[in-house]
């Protein structure tokens, strides 16, 4: 019978001790479990804040790069609006200019030089400038134009909108740009009525390529104050 009550003691005792173990373990469990539910609710939110916040730098980043763009055509097509009333353009354009050779190449020179001026205003944005003129059949570009005057390439691109196409060469796509076509005439914008001055503003995509490639490295692109105009693509 000792021998008997002593092991129930001895069990007894490692019970009363495996059961503490145990309500200790169990303490422990509880304390923790309300402590990483807080821990992982608090990282979600912390991740939603932080990649909510990332989104609208994105959102906010992408619409000044629109508008960027946006501003860059604008001008261009502001520039050839008030470009078209020049009167040295519209020397260009008039009746008996050839009469005098000093006189043409005078023309000829200050119309190149303003275009030449007005496509080196930013290294982000290179445009081109080309004047027709449909009295003469002539053409002034400040860029190396393939071919000279053509009236079915006028009358081809003569829309009022921008377009996507090539240089009326039919060369590689290599060549091709955005182009808008601004002419004088009282009639309406994207006809011809046979003696025209007719204004080309043109840029390669790379333009729009060079901007994106300035904001995916974190450049800043310099902003124009210019008067937002209300025409678009």
């Amino acid at each position: 019978m000792g021998f008997s009550q002593a092991f129930m003691f001895v069990k007894e005792r490692s019970w009363s001790r495996f059961s503490l173990f145990a309500k200790m373990n169990s303490l422990i469990i509880v304390l923790f479990v309300p402590i990483i539910i807080v821990y992982t609710y608090s990282n979600n939110v912390t991740f939603d804040v932080v990649s909510k916040e990332l989104q609208e730098s994105n959102t906010k980043q992408l619409t000044f790069l629109s508008s960027q763009i946006d501003s860059r055509i604008n001008q261009m097509m502001d520039f050839s609006v008030v470009f078209s009333r020049d009167p040295n353009v519209r020397k260009f354009n008039g009746l008996g200019i050839w009469e005098d050779r000093y006189d043409r190449m005078q023309t000829r020179f200050v119309i190149q030089e303003k275009m030449m001026l007005q496509s080196g205003l930013t290294d982000v944005w290179p445009s081109r400038y080309a004047v027709y003129s449909q009295q003469n059949k002539d053409v002034i570009s400040n860029y190396d134009k393939p071919t000279g005057y053509d009236e079915n390439y006028l009358i081809q691109n003569m829309s009022g909108k921008w377009t996507y196409s090539d240089d009326g060469t039919g060369a590689s796509s290599s060549s091709k740009a955005f182009y808008w076509f601004h002419s004088d005439s009282i009639a309406p914008q994207g006809t011809l009525t046979g003696s025209d001055l007719v204004v080309e503003a043109s840029f390669s995509s790379e333009n729009i390529q060079n901007m994106l490639d300035t904001y995916k490295t974190g450049g800043r692109v310099i902003r124009f104050s210019i008067t937002k105009a209300k025409r678009r693509f």
